[in-house]
């Protein structure tokens, strides 16, 4: 516990170099991390389509967007809900959107935290956030994987005749699950009439129905908390106990005066 509360205090140290190293383009590549990873692409002759709604972001907002210890290495206060939790999750569930690619689920990561922190009650609280939220993203090396597979998952391949009825249908349950206007499917699989315009336009109805991210629990997240909660926790018992053997000194003393 005592290396855990040294790791975090030198984490918080460095975090300011760190952000402004993240800010750089070709920080990822520091850590062996792809710039942009490989679109997912269907066999010749086929058009990729949404195979099923089903979008998931593991619970804890951004202190889950990545695996391991992640932001909550940082902060004791990481697990508190922030403004730009909602953009977490929303990246999450952007990997299982057919037809983005992890440029364009960053991209609009970034849009939406900036609007968020621009929008905050404590600007400076939220920016802090965000700038560990990117720190964090440049060090991850598993985005390409998470990214591939969850389009493994959420596309499926069909003939380009196909793909427009298919796109209405989609745009149709959305509306519907959501009681929204269903009567704006038609004009709107007629202009994303192509994999990575669908893709854009579900990333939208995905953030206007954000009860769409369904938030799961995730054990490697939970057990970190733990860690952490238990370090507060020792910390909290310790000041109580310095203070009680600072009374007894002082008791000590009274009581040789009054001798």
């Amino acid at each position: 516990r005592g290396n855990t509360h040294r790791l975090r205090a030198t984490m918080r140290r460095l975090l300011p170099l760190l952000a402004v190293a993240a800010a750089q383009e070709d920080f990822g590549n520091m850590f062996g991390q792809q710039k942009y990873c490989a679109p997912y692409k269907c066999p010749k002759e086929k058009e990729a389509v949404q195979n099923r709604l089903s979008f998931k972001a593991k619970k804890g907002g951004c202190d889950a967007l990545n695996s391991g210890a992640g932001m909550q290495m940082f902060s004791a206060k990481q697990s508190e809900p922030t403004p730009i939790d909602a953009c977490c999750d929303r990246r999450q569930a952007c990997d299982s959107i057919c037809g983005t690619s992890t440029k364009f689920c960053d991209a609009e990561l970034k849009a939406c935290a900036d609007k968020a922190c621009e929008d905050a009650p404590d600007k400076e609280e939220c920016d802090r956030k965000k700038s560990m939220m990117q720190l964090m993203q440049s060090m991850d090396q598993g985005a390409c994987k998470r990214h591939t597979d969850g389009q493994v998952a959420a596309c499926k391949c069909v003939k380009p005749d196909e793909a427009p009825a298919r796109r209405l249908k989609t745009i149709k349950e959305v509306y519907e699950k959501n009681k929204g206007d269903a009567s704006k499917a038609e004009g709107l699989a007629a202009k994303a009439d192509t994999s990575k315009k669908f893709g854009a336009l579900l990333h939208k109805l995905v953030a206007k129905y954000p009860a769409m991210i369904k938030k799961v629990a995730d054990p490697q997240q939970e057990y970190w908390e733990k860690i952490m909660k238990e370090g507060i926790d020792k910390k909290a018992t310790d000041d109580v106990v310095d203070g009680a053997e600072e009374d007894e000194d002082v008791e000590d003393l009274d009581a040789a005066d009054e001798l």
